[in-house]
């Protein structure tokens, strides 16, 4: 615009990607100003329109710091909750074989119970065989020797008789 015979630029920044920051405000404002021409009157209205500037510009400011620190937070958030992942992680991993051991070890002792009770029915039944071909011999010896016993008696009293 023209201003008192001179020409007046203000090129102010507008940045797209702070659209609602009060930044973006104050730039916005600034330039509608200058796209109007305006002009304090005074003195004074300078010096208030320079003071509420400066306190956009120190919202704007106090803004972009909270961000800042939310953002710095958030980046700390994540490294802690990387740091719990891996953690976890590990711990899995560490478990994972823990139980696949467990499991080798239960099938193992499984295996040798099974070959323990099919050895012990075994020798039970061996037991058992040897026990019955016992008292089968011993039933044969005792009735060997009844029929020896009688054998003798009769013979004993033939020869009495005689």
């Amino acid at each position: 615009g023209n201003q008192n015979g001179r020409e007046v630029y203000l090129t102010l920044p507008i940045f797209p990607s702070c659209v609602s920051c009060s930044w973006s405000k104050l730039c916005l404002a600034v330039s509608n100003m200058a796209q109007e021409e305006w002009m304090p009157s005074s003195v004074e209205e300078m010096q208030m329109e320079m003071v509420r500037l400066r306190q956009e510009l120190d919202q704007a400011t106090q803004e972009k710091i909270q961000a800042a620190e939310y953002g710095l937070q958030m980046l700390e958030e994540r490294r802690l909750t990387s740091q719990q992942y891996e953690e976890l992680e590990t711990v899995y991993e560490s478990t994972n074989r823990e139980l696949d051991l467990a499991k080798k070890s239960l099938e193992d002792l499984h295996l040798r119970y099974q070959k323990l009770s099919e050895d012990s029915q075994e020798r039970e039944e061996t037991l058992l065989r040897e026990t019955s071909s016992r008292e089968a011999g011993f039933v044969a010896k005792i009735a060997s020797m009844d029929e020896e016993v009688r054998n003798s008696k009769q013979v004993s009293r033939s020869f009495y008789m005689w």
